[in-house]
């Protein structure tokens, strides 16, 4: 008895797909491994300080994240007063939050995932540096007060305040203007 001409296509069309599949995602294809800090690493994420900058364009970069990733339990605004979940995180309230607010802990809360319901995302995010965004995006959505300064603010402030050299094709440092 032999099998229909259909079923041994089908199976022989599985087997192909999953011999690539195994074939691109052998060694030296990690695509299922985050990137930088490996989750088994023993990392104090408390004192974890971010290699990405407070930057406009950071935020701008962690809210397409936010956007994709994060709304569902959230909400738009952060407030987490979606019906999805219970027991999501209010990002615009961090005095309530469990698992701590330094960028370290946030971090990890994002990368690895929070308490019962907050699973990791280290998979949906490849590179650390993307998880960085989303944390800055997330220390964004603070009350003013308890947000860290924009670095580009910081910048702008101390050139106006005569405190850092000018730079440039052209551009004269205070020494030479001073030697004039």
């Amino acid at each position: 008895m032999s099998l229909p001409r259909y079923v041994f296509l089908f199976s022989m069309t599985l087997s192909l797909c999953l011999g690539a599949s195994i074939f691109f995602a052998g060694p030296g294809h990690a695509q299922n491994e985050p990137e930088e800090i490996a989750a088994s690493e023993a990392v104090d994420f408390k004192t974890l300080k971010s290699p990405v900058a407070y930057t406009k364009k950071s935020i701008g970069r962690g809210k397409v994240l936010y956007v994709r990733l994060c709304t569902e339990c959230h909400g738009p605004d952060g407030k987490a007063e979606m019906d999805v979940i219970a027991n999501a995180t209010d990002l615009t309230a961090p005095k309530l939050w469990y698992s701590g607010t330094t960028e370290g802990e946030v971090f990890r809360s994002i990368r690895n995932g929070a308490g019962e319901t907050m699973p990791p995302f280290s998979f949906q995010i490849k590179r650390d540096e993307d998880i960085w965004h989303l944390v800055n995006y997330t220390r964004s959505l603070w009350p003013e007060s308890k947000r860290p300064r924009l670095q580009e603010e910081t910048e702008k402030k101390e050139a106006a305040n005569g405190s850092a050299e000018p730079s440039g094709k052209g551009g004269r440092g205070r020494e030479q203007e001073n030697e004039r």
